[in-house]
């Protein structure tokens, strides 16, 4: 079974302005990021599958619809439970739209090759768009993560470009559909 993992693209910037994040995050100490190795982004689904050649016709008309559009990282955020420090956008119709239509496309499969989702924190109606800065941290960590961000923050005016399609556990896209 392999895991793919569907996630909104940004551009080099925006890109670079995450990971000075992670570089004010690792200034203060903290060097269990977990992220650090892949490209900045927000994930819009994951999921096990037997064979990953259907998934990407799927992805294509998806990736083509929206084009280029403004995402605005405004919100610096946790999710305790996990460790988690991330970057929120400001939810807007084509993220909404965008995250809804990548879960259409692939539970538009038939039957016999129907994907599962890998988690429900990442159905419509429970989903939590973010662009994560670190994970897995004690509680300690995490509250030197907030300060290092909160001592330097700044919203991060972006532009989401395209989908990239990873296999666990690889770092770098499998595929890749610019907008």
């Amino acid at each position: 079974m392999l895991k793919i993992c569907i996630n909104l693209t940004f551009d080099p910037a925006t890109e670079q302005a995450i990971q000075t994040y992670w570089s004010h995050i690792i200034d203060a100490g903290i060097t269990e990021l977990g992220l650090t190795g892949y490209r900045p982004h927000i994930t819009l689904a994951v999921y096990n599958v037997e064979d990953i050649a259907i998934y990407e016709t799927h992805l294509i008309p998806v990736a083509s619809a929206p084009g280029p559009f403004p995402v605005l990282l405004e919100s610096l955020g946790l999710f305790p439970e996990q460790g988690v420090i991330f970057l929120a956008p400001r939810m807007s119709h084509t993220l909404f739209s965008l995250h809804r239509a990548t879960l259409q496309a692939f539970t538009s499969t038939n039957e016999t090759n129907a994907p599962s989702l890998a988690s429900d924190w990442l159905l419509p109606d429970r989903w939590t768009p973010h662009a994560t800065l670190a994970r897995h941290l004690p509680a300690t960590h995490v509250l030197q993560g907030l300060a290092a961000c909160l001592q330097h923050w700044a919203p991060i005016h972006g532009q989401a470009t395209g989908i990239g399609m990873r296999l666990f556990p690889e770092s770098t896209d499998y595929r890749y559909y610019p907008f």
